[in-house]
């Protein structure tokens, strides 16, 4: 029974081998996004992180395009919210 822990153990080992490094630095990135603002995301980090422009992400909350966060208009002025473990839960969806 070790044995099979021990080998599901270093696969796991192998998978973060096999990422490539962008990859890796990525996940370092947002952890650190993460430890920044462990509540909500200011919309200009994540359009950072994610390398876009603001304004297309707040379009995107402002429409409901994005899964990871939401906004709303209220006249003339609209807010915007990033939950941060949402965005996390977004990002990661597709990682191992």
């Amino acid at each position: 029974m070790s044995e099979a822990i021990g080998n599901s153990h270093s696969a796991v080992l192998h998978y973060v081998d096999l990422m490539p490094t962008e990859m890796v630095e990525r996940r370092v990135q947002l952890k650190k996004l993460l430890e920044r603002y462990p509540v909500a995301i200011p919309v200009t980090e994540a359009a950072n992180f994610l390398e876009m422009k603001e304004e297309g992400l707040r379009k995107s909350l402002l429409q409901g395009m994005c899964p990871f966060g939401f906004a709303y208009k209220n006249g003339e002025r609209a807010a915007y919210k990033i939950p941060s473990g949402t965005f996390l839960s977004w990002f990661s969806a597709g990682s191992c």
